[in-house]
């Protein structure tokens, strides 16, 4: 029963490093925009 609890978290929830790398890139470049556009550079 356990494992198959385990197995089914793991086949809902499963989220790969690149992919969690690949979004983080595009919130880091969406929050970049919005500063720029609110006039902060860095």
């Amino acid at each position: 029963m356990v494992i198959a609890a385990v197995e089914n978290w793991w086949d809902k929830y499963q989220v790969t490093l690149g992919e969690i790398e690949k979004e983080e890139e595009e919130v880091n470049r969406e929050l970049g925009e919005m500063l720029k556009g609110l006039g902060y550079e860095f």
